[in-house]
């Protein structure tokens, strides 16, 4: 029996190291990713402008 499904993923962490990997691996494999990943915003740790 032949189908014409694609398997889906959820994957949670896809913004990192790992993450990138499973995904890549996944995809790679035939199947559908959908990632869920945080944004890293820069953030300035010194002293605010002007103090």
């Amino acid at each position: 029996m032949t189908t014409n499904e694609t398997s889906q993923s959820l994957l949670a962490g896809v913004s990192g190291v790992l993450g990138g990997h499973i995904a890549r691996a996944l995809t790679e494999a035939g199947r559908q990713v959908t990632g869920l990943g945080w944004r890293r915003r820069q953030r300035h740790r010194g002293r605010p402008h002007g103090a």
